[in-house]
């Protein structure tokens, strides 16, 4: 039974859900590679990245990468752990700046450290503004609910956390490597920090009042009981949450995923059919904790939005390799093994009409806002582009978490000796209206959630829409004859 649990927490620590993992194969964990085998990985990396990577170096100079990889190189000078060795090498490939091309520290390592009676960090947090909040609090202290800022973890101060927990994070935007490293901070201050239980807090309520406190950590028991029922509530929410205010003329639909299709275009239908029941006019989609997934979904989506010529990309550009030659899909797709590598196969998409509804008096005619946050990303971050682009509506929020022109489908691999595992972009994704700049999808209206909101339960994003729709309402209301 103690086995389980530590699986369990494995998989809810590296992948943040409850998705079924397979065991970690038998590794020595302790064993020290030579220099020479530390070296061999190294080269054996950017080997792999620049043969099958589309642009490896488009957002990252390829002087500086050189630079960094030659002083890993110089540390190499003596045998080290995979763990050691995942310390120094993981930077590298977050300093690409593309949120597709990764390395993940070697999973056997914490689950040995479970497994030997560890305690893992009791909290699941945020990072907002360079500062590190609780956002799920395991312990039932009271000292320390949702909501408490964390101000030094073992008397390391929370704003060096973060910036060294960026480090590890890949992705193109520094707002977006924040969230990244807020969303794994479990695994990833045990692996970068080492830290252990008891765990001394330096922490600021939501008060303003600061204080010490000293918490324990949880077994894997312990954090299997808290983090699934963490989990159950997530899920009996749903991805998918659509609620009307007829008195508003509003709905909003929260739109927090964009996993599978099926289910999402039932959901549509069920809510555009409540939609034209109440007749409301107009609607909000919130895609702040959307970090993308199919684009399909987006596609369905807009059939009902838009019956205008458009589309997600405009490009989608693959590079021959000979490593994705190996891969299933390759062929599946029709694919000649007589392509040399390096090749770039392209496929141009022009803006098409949106497919027909089946049910036509279900498409939306009224106003539609769409509030976007740094966590916006991928495919999700492909559809905020797309509404920009093609001026379906009102953008409210911050700056989205990806860029307009992306790399992305994943290509993984391992390294020959220590056998991390490595992830690495195949494709070029370009975006409607897209240039190849660091920046994502800018709003319409900027309107920025402070910390102090969040603390105090303000959704400030949601609540300027809502002040918006009512002026509109209002400003309709006098323009009707008679009023």
């Amino acid at each position: 039974m103690k086995n389980l649990f530590i699986l369990f927490l494995f998989s809810l620590l590296w992948t943040g859900s409850l998705a079924q993992q397979p065991t970690p194969a038998p590794v020595d964990i302790n064993r020290q590679y030579t220099p020479t085998e530390l070296k061999a990985d190294l080269d054996y990396l950017l080997r792999q990245y620049e043969e099958i990577h589309p642009s490896l170096y488009t957002y990252a100079s390829r002087e500086v990468i050189s630079q960094q990889a030659e002083a890993i190189r110089r540390q190499l000078n003596q045998p080290m752990t995979r763990l050691e060795f995942a310390r120094l090498i993981i930077p590298l490939a977050a300093s690409f700046r593309d949120g597709h091309t990764s390395m993940n520290f070697p999973r056997q390592e914490l689950v040995s450290f479970v497994r030997n009676g560890g305690l893992v960090f009791p909290y699941e947090v945020t990072v907002q503004d360079k500062q590190l909040f609780v956002k799920t609090d395991y312990t039932g202290n009271p000292a320390t609910p949702a909501g408490t800022e964390l101000l030094s973890i073992n008397g390391v101060p929370a704003e060096q956390i973060i910036k060294t927990l960026v480090t590890y994070s890949s992705g193109e935007l520094d707002s977006f490597r924040q969230i990244r490293a807020g969303n794994n901070f479990l695994r990833l201050a045990w692996f970068v920090y080492g830290f252990q239980s008891p765990y001394q807090l330096s922490i600021k309520t939501s008060t303003g009042k600061t204080a010490q406190v000293v918490q324990t950590g949880l077994t894997a028991s312990e954090y299997e009981v808290k983090a699934t029922q963490a989990a159950q509530k997530q899920a009996s929410l749903g991805n998918f949450l659509f609620s009307l205010w007829p008195e508003q003329q509003t709905a909003l639909f929260s739109f927090n995923s964009m996993d599978n299709l099926p289910v999402f275009q039932s959901f549509l239908d069920s809510m555009f059919t409540a939609i034209r029941q109440q007749n409301i006019k107009n609607l909000i989609i919130d895609m702040r904790q959307n970090g993308g997934g199919n684009s399909a979904l987006g596609d369905a989506l807009y059939s009902y939005l838009t019956d205008k010529p458009i589309t997600q990309f405009t490009h989608v550009d693959l590079k021959i390799s000979n490593t994705i030659k190996q891969k299933d899909w390759y062929k599946q797709m029709g694919l000649s093994d007589t392509l040399s590598a390096g090749r770039i196969v392209s496929n141009e998409l022009k803006p098409e009409k949106p497919a027909s509804l089946a049910k036509p008096d279900l498409f939306f005619r009224g106003t539609v806002y769409l509030l976007t946050s740094n966590y916006t990303f991928s495919s999700a971050n492909a559809f905020v582009t797309a509404f920009k682009c093609y001026k379906v509506g009102t953008i409210i929020g911050q700056e989205t978490g990806g860029v307009t022109v992306a790399y992305g489908d994943v290509i993984d691999f391992k390294l020959p000796n220590t056998q991390l595992d490595a992830y690495c972009s195949c494709k070029t994704f370009v975006h409607p209206c897209g240039e190849l700049k660091l920046h994502g999808v800018f709003p319409d209206i900027e309107i920025h959630q402070q910390p102090a909101d969040t603390q105090a339960g303000r959704d400030t994003v949601l609540e300027y829409a809502k002040k918006l729709i009512r002026k509109s309402v209002v400003a309709e209301k006098k323009m009707q004859p008679g009023k």
